[in-house]
């Protein structure tokens, strides 16, 4: 893999190392040469060339950043806990655009959950080049498993859905066909008041309660932001999301620096580890969510 050559076909080849479900570590040195390491909870491929951190506190790796652009990334693989070294180098931060958008809108849904939304503000994101991308002890390298591609199902559920004449076996038969053909079996959906501010379940699958009638508000948590911004917001790690969140709130709110906003309980499954949230949107009117939750870690990637 070594190389720049080598850059594009290598970030492909650990797509799952971006998606936030393991911490990286970067290393950053200032004008001096004095190094500082230290976590990121997700870095974001953005493209074949390039991948992004979020800038949201001024903190020593950002001023060791605007003193020396090049920086070291480990990432690390969900699947087998293989290392890989990213070489990178600063070339920008970008306040606006659909990078910017996308970032904000995870981080949004984060922080609304938390009740941290004052306090979690993308502020930039910071664009760094991948100069070169290496496994980290190559000769004990673990191979991945394979890729599942679901093509041939997503036919079959179009098929199915198109076959239902009123709205109830519509429902119906998308959760369960959810369940059948991808295994994903607690989902459920949600629509719009007439007034657009709050969104209520009208159907789910897999809960020991239906929770049909339960309530959230446009703007609150990862369901209420997905809905207000009609973007997908997909969560591969929600307990070290949440944990990380709770531990810089009980600083300040000990601090007593900060009045911060109630954390809203997370709906549906009880120990909930993955989550994807996808705004149902026709001729540009939202008519509802759909939300699939699962108990295992990392349970919906990129390329499911």
């Amino acid at each position: 893999m070594s190389g720049t050559s080598s850059v594009p076909s290598a970030l492909d080849a650990i797509a799952s190392c971006f998606e936030g479900i393991l911490p990286a570590t970067i290393c950053s040195c200032d004008a001096t040469g004095i190094p500082n390491v230290t976590y990121l909870s997700i870095v974001h491929r953005l493209d074949e060339w390039h991948v992004g951190l979020s800038y949201q506190f001024f903190n020593k790796t950002r001023k060791n950043v605007l003193e020396n652009s090049m920086v070291q990334v480990i990432v690390v693989s969900p699947e087998t806990a293989d290392q890989y070294r990213l070489d990178l180098q600063y070339e920008r931060t970008e306040v606006e655009g659909p990078v910017f958008d996308r970032m904000g809108t995870r981080l949004a849904a984060v922080a609304s959950q938390t009740g941290m939304s004052q306090i979690f503000t993308l502020r930039g994101v910071d664009v760094y080049r991948v100069l070169d991308c290496r496994p980290v002890n190559a000769e004990i390298q673990t191979e991945a498993a394979p890729s599942r591609h679901y093509l041939a199902r997503v036919e079959s559920l179009t098929e199915r859905v198109a076959t239902c004449l009123d709205l109830d076996s519509l429902l119906e038969t998308a959760l369960s066909s959810l369940s059948a053909l991808f295994g994903y079996a607690h989902a459920f959906v949600m629509i719009p008041d007439e007034a657009d501010q709050r969104l209520y379940t009208i159907a789910s699958r897999g809960y020991d309660a239906s929770g049909v009638g339960s309530e959230v508000r446009f703007g609150d948590g990862m369901l209420g932001v997905a809905a207000a911004r009609r973007t997908i917001v997909r969560s591969t790690n929600i307990t070290r999301d949440v944990v990380f969140s709770r531990a810089i709130r009980s600083s300040l709110e000990h601090s007593g620096e900060r009045l911060l906003e109630q954390e809203i309980p997370l709906p549906g499954l009880p120990n909930l580890e993955s989550q994807v949230v996808a705004p149902l949107v026709a001729h540009g009117e939202l008519l509802g969510i759909l939300c699939i939750q699962s108990h295992e870690v990392g349970r919906f990637l990129v390329d499911e």
